[in-house]
C-alpha cells in the first residue's frame, strides 16, 4: 500500500509539472505582475512567505547567486513561478535546487528579462523553510550603484494533492552592483 501511494504521488507530481510546462512560453499567467509585498490570498498566521533574497554586493562583469526562499515549506509540493528582472543589468545563466527542495524536479523557460520555473516533488518540501531554488545571473559591466529589482510576475504554490495554496505572501528583491 505504501509503495502504491508513493507511485500515485509521483504520477500526480509529474502531471502537475507537465501541465504547467505545457503553457511555458505562452505568456499566460494567472495574475498580473506581483510586486514587493503583494499577497495572493488572505494573510493569516499560517501564510507562506516567498522571498527573493536581495543582494547588495554584485560585481560588475561577474556573476551573482539569487536565492528564492520559502518560510514554511512543509505544505509545498510544487511551484510555478515567473521571475522578472532588467535584462540590461542581469542575464540568466542557470538554476540550482535549494536545500528545501532536494529531490524535486525542476524545469525552466527563459525569455529576455524573465525566467519561468516549474518544480514538483513526490512529497512536500523539507519542513521548516529554506532556499527552494537559487538563480545564477551574469552581471553586465554597468556602473557601481546600478540596481535592478527582481520581482515575481506570477507565483503559484501547490500542495501534495496538487491543490493551489492560497495563503501566499510574495516579496521581490533587489540586486545592487558595487
Amino acid at each position: 500500500m505504501r509503495r502504491s501511494l508513493s507511485f500515485i504521488r509521483s504520477i500526480v507530481c509529474l502531471a502537475l509539472l507537465l501541465s504547467a510546462l505545457s503553457s511555458c512560453g505562452s505568456g499566460k499567467t494567472d495574475q498580473g505582475p506581483i510586486g514587493t509585498g503583494d499577497v495572493i490570498g488572505p494573510v493569516t498566521t499560517n501564510s507562506i512567505a516567498v522571498n527573493i533574497v536581495s543582494i547588495s554586493k554584485a560585481s560588475a562583469g561577474g556573476t551573482v547567486q539569487v536565492p528564492i526562499a520559502i518560510d514554511r515549506t512543509e505544505d509545498v509540493a510544487g511551484l510555478d513561478v515567473t521571475v522578472a528582472y532588467d535584462s540590461s543589468v542581469l542575464a540568466f545563466q542557470s538554476l540550482s535546487e535549494g536545500d528545501a527542495a532536494k529531490g524535486f524536479l525542476f524545469e525552466k523557460s527563459v525569455s529576455s528579462g524573465s525566467v519561468r520555473i516549474v518544480s514538483a516533488g513526490t512529497q512536500t518540501m523539507a519542513a521548516g523553510g529554506g532556499t527552494v531554488v537559487t538563480l545564477s545571473f551574469a552581471v553586465a559591466a554597468v556602473p557601481s550603484g546600478t540596481s535592478t529589482n527582481i520581482t515575481f510576475q506570477s507565483l503559484v504554490l501547490y500542495s501534495a494533492s496538487a491543490a493551489r495554496l492560497s495563503n501566499v505572501n510574495a516579496q521581490g528583491g533587489t540586486v545592487i552592483v558595487e
